[in-house]
């Protein structure tokens, strides 16, 4: 039965997840009661008998029945299966997933029958979208952002864009919503007295590694960041390419290295998050090429890291986080000799130092408190609730 005197908000997320945990746990409010709905029992890094290690005090609703997800089906079904939710529940608002997910227009369009207040949220760019004014998608994202009662933008880059849809700027609000960085900084601290084991562990023999940490996909710039290492290695041996992550382009990344010596690419599969921080930990450059990266959350772990960062403009939020000369550079990955030029720009020693330090200054700037105090402010604007 729903609190009389408590507004109740569904928050849609596909699964549960370490980065979503830290900003949740941090929402804390007298005048509402936030439930957590997911499709998803499990996420990339986290096995569902950990969920309730990692959120406290929440009501979850796994709204997908098991078989769903067993069948494959539970993406394509899981709309349907959130009305049947939303059919024998009672919320005072919902908080969208981006524009992306079935499950979000589903919601968004019960909110518009019900009458109530819907949140959305979004990281996209206008770098990031091939024709972000045109189309019929492009109307339909209009639809939405027009009719939110909030927008919660992942970043100034994809406030921009919500303006361009037609969102209303005292309505729109900048949240980072990714990594908890503090935890993570520390996580990866205390991995890096360990480097050398880890080093050796995981079959790094070079001096200098630089990491890709994602899906081995085409979007992502894999093949692109594989030309630009073959490029450096022309003038040093000194530094191996390792990617951490599991994908389409996975075999013919292996066959495309297969003749190199030992160590200079290695491709491991996709590990738990605190595996990931180890790898943090012993690596010197983080890299993404990515084509469309709507949120880029890598980026974020690698400046916890203190790592300088090579990666495109297409990245969502990239640049607040990236700052060309500072900490790192933003590369056009057509550009395989600029990304090979950058990449050796970063790798020496008195530049990396500078750069990592920067890394970890901005990091700092966009912690899971903060953002979950932004948030916090979006849905009780929708709500009609005071600041």
């Amino acid at each position: 039965m729903k609190n009389a005197h408590k507004k109740r908000v569904l928050i849609l997320h596909s699964t549960p997840s370490p980065q979503r945990a830290a900003l949740f746990n941090k929402l804390g409010d007298a005048e509402v009661d936030y439930v957590l709905g997911y499709w998803r029992r499990a996420g990339k890094y986290l096995s569902a008998t950990r969920i309730h290690d990692i959120y406290h005090d929440y009501q979850f609703v796994f709204f997908a029945p098991q078989w769903a997800e067993r069948s494959g089906l539970v993406g394509r079904l899981s709309a349907c299966f959130l009305l049947l939710h939303l059919v024998h529940s009672e919320y005072d608002a919902i908080v969208g997933c981006g524009y992306t997910e079935p499950c979000s227009w589903a919601a968004f369009f019960w909110c518009q029958l019900a009458r109530i207040p819907f949140v959305h949220t979004g990281g996209s760019t206008k770098e990031s979208q091939r024709h972000p004014a045109r189309g019929l998608y492009s109307a339909l994202k209009r639809l939405m952002v027009r009719h939110s009662s909030a927008v919660i933008a992942y970043s100034c880059e994809a406030a921009e864009l919500a303006f361009v849809l037609g969102a209303h700027p005292s309505r729109t609000f900048n949240a980072y919503i990714g990594v908890d960085v503090e935890w993570a900084q520390k996580r990866i601290i205390e991995y890096r007295a360990h480097r050398d084991e880890t080093k050796e562990r995981l079959g790094l023999e070079k001096q200098y590694y630089i990491l890709h940490a994602g899906r081995l996909l085409p979007r992502k710039g894999v093949m692109e960041l594989l030309d630009a290492f073959m490029l450096l290695r022309r003038s040093r041996d000194d530094v191996g390419l390792l990617f951490v992550g599991t994908g389409e382009l996975e075999e013919e990344l292996q066959r495309r290295s297969e003749d190199l010596p030992p160590g200079e690419v290695v491709i491991i599969p996709a590990v738990d998050y605190e595996k990931l921080m180890e790898i943090y930990a012993a690596v010197d450059v983080f890299a993404l090429l990515s084509w469309r990266e709507p949120s880029a959350n890598a980026v974020s772990e690698a400046l916890a890291a203190g790592l300088p960062v090579v990666a495109t403009p297409y990245c969502g939020n990239i640049r607040e986080r990236v700052i060309s000369g500072e900490n790192g550079f933003l590369v056009d990955p057509k550009n395989t000799s600029q990304v090979a030029a950058r990449l050796n720009e970063v790798l020496k020693p008195e530049r990396s130092k500078r750069f990592g330090k920067r890394s970890r200054e901005l990091a700092m700037t966009q912690t899971i408190g903060r953002s979950a105090q932004v948030y916090q402010h979006a849905v009780r604007a929708a709500l009609g609730l005071g600041m």
